[in-house]
């Protein structure tokens, strides 16, 4: 197990000085990897770009090949294998475009070459095979070098101003190259899961709550309809010998819409709309008299609906307020009715 970064104490052997906390550059890039992948740091699009510039000088400081280059790498941030690399400066290669019978494809590549001769981590032409039909070369990752693609060059066999070579950008090709990015995975499988168990239960206890509610709504407005039907037609019959057939005639006809209007309005029969305005929330308009708002607590646990009517005016007022509450065990249901007034009707 490795901790990092560490203060060393120095002490000195006949002359040498002895870290007590020293580590090879590996644990750091290990550290590197885990925390990101390889890749450019894409902050913008020119960044770590490579450009073919011909015999064209560009403006600004340039590293590497400063007399002979011919395409530059713009200035940028990369990491190859956990190898961090900062260019702030241009940095100009030199690609080998000589007559030949057939074109290739160079690769412009930056390399991390870990070997104990060399150290380093900069940027390279990894030269491709000249063949009728080119394919651009495979990137080393082995014998410690580890190389990511920046773009690939297709050098003509004989190029001209009029057929130069030609750039194509491997920046996001993540086979290749990619863009850095945090690695943070994180499984919400259970999470997911443990949401569609709940959704689930709250959703069946509505539905139990609904019928319900349903049921005793329609026993009710049974009840009521019983009553309504009786008491026209009691004043039916006690109008029928006071006035002329034609008023008797026009007196059932409100009589039957009277009827017809309670049994749309109360039995479903009847245009409504339902609207979910929000996992919480559902709106309901009952034919051209009533409205219902059903409101679903967060926790689940309270459903509150309230019944208003409705004048010629859309103007709304309340009639009843119907609270229902679920224990935390979902053993019992306590259901409560109250008035406009807030008097409690039935509990």
């Amino acid at each position: 197990m490795i901790g990092y970064p560490l203060d060393s104490h120095v002490t000195f052997n006949d002359g040498i000085p002895q870290y007590d906390r020293a580590i090879t550059s590996a644990p750091l890039r290990k550290l590197i990897k885990s925390l990101f992948t390889d890749g450019v740091l894409l902050a913008d699009q020119t960044k770590l770009r490579v450009q073919w510039v011909g015999d064209t000088r560009v403006s600004g400081t340039v590293e590497g090949d400063t007399e002979t280059y011919n395409c530059v790498v713009s200035a940028g941030f990369g990491i190859t294998d956990g190898c961090l690399k900062l260019l702030e400066n241009w940095y100009g290669l030199h690609v080998d475009v000589a007559a030949a019978v057939n074109p290739r494809i160079d690769t412009v590549v930056l390399r991390l070459d870990d070997n104990d001769a060399v150290r380093v981590c900069d940027f390279f032409i990894h030269k491709g095979t000249p063949a009728s039909t080119p394919v651009r070369p495979d990137l080393t990752r082995s014998g410690g070098i580890y190389e990511i693609g920046l773009a690939d060059i297709y050098v003509p066999a004989v190029p001209s101003s009029d057929n130069p070579p030609t750039v194509t950008d491997t920046r996001l090709d993540t086979t290749r190259c990619g863009i850095i990015t945090s690695i943070s995975e994180v499984d919400t499988t259970a999470i997911w899961e443990d949401f569609n168990t709940l959704f689930n239960q709250v959703e069946e206890r509505s539905d139990e709550t609904y019928q319900a509610w349903v049921e005793e709504y329609q026993n009710y407005y049974q009840t009521l309809r019983a009553t309504q039907v009786a008491e026209f037609e009691a004043l039916a019959d006690e109008l029928e010998g006071i006035i002329d057939a034609e008023a008797a005639g026009h007196l059932q006809l409100e009589i039957d819409e009277c009827l017809e209007d309670i049994e749309r309005n109360y039995f479903g029969i009847h245009a409504s709309t339902t609207v979910f305005v929000d996992d919480n929330h559902i709106t309901e308009t009952i034919g051209s008299g009533y409205k219902r708002y059903t409101e679903f607590s967060a926790d689940g646990n309270t459903i509150t609906e309230t019944i208003y009517t409705v004048d010629e005016h859309q103007t709304e007022t309340l009639k009843y307020t119907k609270v229902t509450t679920f224990s935390s065990d979902g053993s019992t249901i306590t259901e409560t009715v109250y008035d406009a007034v807030g008097e409690v009707i039935t509990d």
